[in-house]
């Protein structure tokens, strides 16, 4: 039933007569009968009763109208709903990462981001990589934020910002006058210059200041081998040639941070993590390699999706953020 002919059924309702509605539509009476005829015939009803006076419809005819009006009104929401996603006025944005991304990267995006779209629901998920690999393929996460490690099929991956990983140790260590010179302040953090650099043995030093045992080796917090982190520990230890069991194990690098800023030990950490986490107190921080301690990081999405207008702002937002150095 085309829209023209329910154009004719209204207005046949309005008018309560064939004669008028034709009039009114300026069309012939018979070819509006006709019209409506085919369509009674198509969906097997009779819609107008034809015998009372004034023209009136029947049960059918009724229920016919209700269902049309009801289109009417969810296609006006329809278009609604469209009008607002593309002008940011609604929609939704679900934007993943790890624990440590989720707090370096997002709370910031979420104030501004928030601000500039009132209208937008935010949910922010946590996980693991895989995880969120897992829910972005399921299609129930926009994006995440992910390091290179990450990089499996069917995920597009847009390069974000590059950060450096520090060597961190507990803000009550103590150092000695070699390290306290080589130690990289909290502004120089993330600098665009080379740092300088030390080697894992020279901390061997700081043992009898702090107490260390070291019977087992340097008191390293490391990740899984699966993780960016744990790959590269790996890496500048085999490089020292520093040996022994790493005696303190965690699943999530926010977690071998935080327990690093209580005294458990020491552990790697990037950079723009560090300057965000809302902590007072801060490590001391340490260049092992300019070359080796670089890290990717990306935003990922579901290869071959076209954005919603919601999810390319957020994008857009986080890139031009990283590119004036606010992230």
């Amino acid at each position: 039933m085309t829209d023209e002919v329910i154009q004719y059924i209204r207005v046949v309702l309005q008018e309560k007569s064939f004669s008028k509605a034709a009039k009114k539509l300026s069309i012939s009476q018979p070819a509006i009968s006709s019209q409506i005829r085919n369509a009674e015939k198509e969906l097997r009803i009779t819609i107008f009763d034809r015998k009372t006076r004034p023209l009136s419809l029947t049960q059918e005819g009724k229920l016919l109208l209700d269902y049309l009006n009801r289109r009417d009104l969810l296609e006006k929401d329809f278009k609604e709903k469209l009008r607002s996603l593309s002008s940011l006025e609604g929609g939704m944005l679900r934007i993943g990462g790890t624990s440590a991304f989720n707090i370096a990267y997002v709370p910031n995006m979420v104030s501004r981001y928030s601000r500039r779209y009132p209208g937008i629901d935010i949910h922010v998920m946590e996980g693991t990589p895989e995880r969120l690999r897992r829910e972005l393929l399921d299609g129930n996460l926009d994006l995440f934020i992910s390091s290179p490690t990450d990089m499996q099929g069917g995920l597009h991956f847009e390069p974000l910002t590059e950060t450096k990983i520090y060597y961190c140790l507990p803000p009550e260590a103590k150092l000695t006058p070699q390290l306290q010179r080589m130690e990289i302040p909290f502004d120089r953090l993330d600098a665009p210059e080379d740092d300088p650099e030390v080697t894992l043995p020279m901390f061997r030093s700081l043992a009898e200041i702090n107490g260390w045992d070291l019977s087992e080796g340097l008191p390293i917090i490391r990740l899984s081998p699966e993780r960016n982190l744990g790959q590269m520990l790996d890496i500048l230890m085999k490089r020292d040639h520093v040996t022994g069991r790493v005696p303190v194990m965690a699943d999530q690098a926010v977690t071998a941070y935080i327990m690093t800023m209580k005294g458990a030990g020491t552990c790697l950490m990037s950079g723009i993590d560090i300057r965000n986490f809302p902590l007072k107190e801060r490590p001391h921080c340490f260049m092992l390699s300019n070359r080796i301690c670089r890290r990717m990081m990306y935003l990922v999405w579901k290869e071959g999706t076209v954005l919603p207008p919601a999810v390319q702002a957020c994008v857009e937002m986080l890139m031009e953020s990283a590119r004036n150095g606010e992230l």
